[in-house]
């Protein structure tokens, strides 16, 4: 079978191994739209990232994202006025990513005590949807053996 979904309930993760979960199964487990830069986001990847997977997770209001087979490389997680974006890219590059425009919080989880570059805020007005993708995909086609 070419798509494989694992829904598991109780605020545990939604699961698909190759392509995007629909915008439906996102609005009906986020309760509401995602913000149009999130759908923007997620198809651009998609687009220039051959087997990329999604991963949802309701309850944390995050989206993970990684290449086919290979472990997670980016969480994007959605709050109220903003995205707050972990990226498995060196934690040195916050000065890097401060200079593209975007604000950077480093944060003290799982992600950034690997050496994640973590706490990137991007509010959903940004003009900087370009450097944003930029980013992103660096990651994940950086990582294609990791």
């Amino acid at each position: 079978m070419l798509f494989r979904r694992r829904v598991r309930w109780r605020g545990e993760s939604v699961i698909r191994s190759h392509g995007l979960l629909s915008d439906e199964v996102l609005a009906t487990r986020l309760g509401g739209c995602p913000p149009e830069l999130v759908l923007w986001l997620r198809k651009r990847l998609a687009a220039k990232c051959q087997g990329l997977q999604e991963k949802l997770n309701p309850r944390g209001r995050y989206l993970g994202y990684a290449r086919r087979g290979r472990s997670d490389v980016l969480y994007v997680y959605l709050q109220r006025q903003r995205l707050v974006i972990d990226i498995r890219l060196p934690a040195d590059r916050a000065g890097q990513v401060r200079r593209l425009g975007f604000e950077v919080r480093p944060r003290l989880n799982y992600q950034g005590r690997a050496g994640w570059l973590t706490g990137i805020r991007v509010p959903y007005g940004t003009q900087k949807r370009g450097a944003l993708a930029d980013l992103t995909l660096e990651a994940l086609l950086l990582h294609v053996k990791a």
